[in-house]
């Protein structure tokens, strides 16, 4: 256990990861009564430290656009990507040395020019794709969590689960459950829908990541862009009606 200068007063920490609590004056108490001395409550500390619930190790939760709230680690340095968008976003936020696994299909789903920049996608063991997982290989790969696209089988994604592998889904678009997990949602506002979701996409990749503020950073580029794009747009439209720019 840990105690002592900077620890808090009524905390002791056990190397296991566990800790336990004692009220203020507790080890006071007992040593100024002489009733046991230091090597005593050592010993009662490790007798304790039988019988309290040790603490899992540090964890939070994050919902996916799915809607489904995941526990992931606090440190997620291990990712297997199974969704060329969210791939993508990995390589634009400087995370491809945090890749062990990708998607089988991303020669076909990224330009071929990705590889001047992380030449290591070419060494990257691909355990499934869009639609379908090897999980002996994936567990193989020993990730921090699986990142799957919105429409991926139920199934591949409980086999993950039951072997206590947390399960990321990335769609860029916003919806609710039912439209949200479909290839060809029908959406009410595509442009809104998909506008959002790629907002709510970077940011969730920045939760996961724990790089929020190079998502922020990333999120205001793309917005800036997009509003330069339209602008210049706007400004070389013609007008039907009188056929001038």
């Amino acid at each position: 256990w840990k105690g002592g200068s900077g620890a808090h007063p009524d905390v002791a920490s056990c190397s296991g990861g566990g800790v336990f609590y004692f009220p203020k004056g507790v080890e006071g108490a007992m040593t100024r009564h002489g009733s046991i001395g230091k090597r005593g409550f050592t010993a009662l500390l490790v007798a304790a430290a039988l019988f309290v619930t040790v603490l899992p190790a540090a964890a939070r939760t994050v919902t996916d656009q799915l809607g489904r709230t995941v526990a992931i680690p606090d440190k997620v340095e291990r990712v297997v990507c199974l969704q060329h968008h969210a791939l993508n976003l990995m390589l634009e936020m400087q995370a491809g040395d945090r890749l062990v696994g990708i998607l089988d299909t991303w020669k076909k789903d990224l330009s071929e020019g990705i590889l001047k920049v992380w030449p290591k996608l070419n060494e990257l063991p691909m355990p499934g794709g869009l639609r379908a997982v090897n999980v002996e290989e994936v567990l193989a790969l020993k990730p921090d969590l699986v990142i799957v696209t919105h429409y991926f089988p139920k199934e591949f994604i409980e086999q993950m689960e039951k072997a206590e592998l947390p399960v990321v889904a990335f769609s860029f678009y916003r919806a609710d459950y039912e439209q949200a997990s479909r290839l060809n949602p029908k959406l009410i506002d595509p442009d809104k829908a998909y506008t959002e979701g790629m907002k709510d996409g970077i940011a969730l990749m920045g939760e996961v990541l724990g790089t929020q503020d190079k998502a922020a950073e990333l999120t205001a580029y793309i917005m800036e862009k997009r509003a330069l794009v339209g602008t210049r747009l706007a400004e070389t439209l013609y007008d039907v009606e009188s056929g001038y720019p």
